[in-house]
């Protein structure tokens, strides 16, 4: 959750803010029916939105990847879920 959405995960969840500059809260996605049920609750609309990257964008990461870190088992990106408070 970023920005505003983070402000209410905080108040209404009791999150804690996760460091950095820009205002951010999280919470491990196996807890986000009852989180998302607790903000509706309290008046919230709720969605989940996907973290997406172009085909561009994609490749330009996979090459800027060290080798180092890169193993036919470690995926090359991860999905990344987010959560918007309406």
């Amino acid at each position: 959750m970023f920005e505003m959405d983070a402000y209410v995960g905080v108040d209404v969840l009791a999150l804690s803010f996760m460091k950095g500059e820009q205002p951010h809260a999280g919470f491990p996605e196996a807890a986000y029916s009852t989180l998302a049920e607790n903000l509706a609750r309290a008046g919230y609309r709720v969605v989940i939105i996907e973290q997406a990257r172009s085909l561009i964008d994609t490749k330009e990461l996979l090459l800027k990847r060290p080798a180092a870190t890169a193993s036919a088992s470690q995926p090359a990106l991860r999905r990344n879920p987010g959560c918007c408070v309406c």
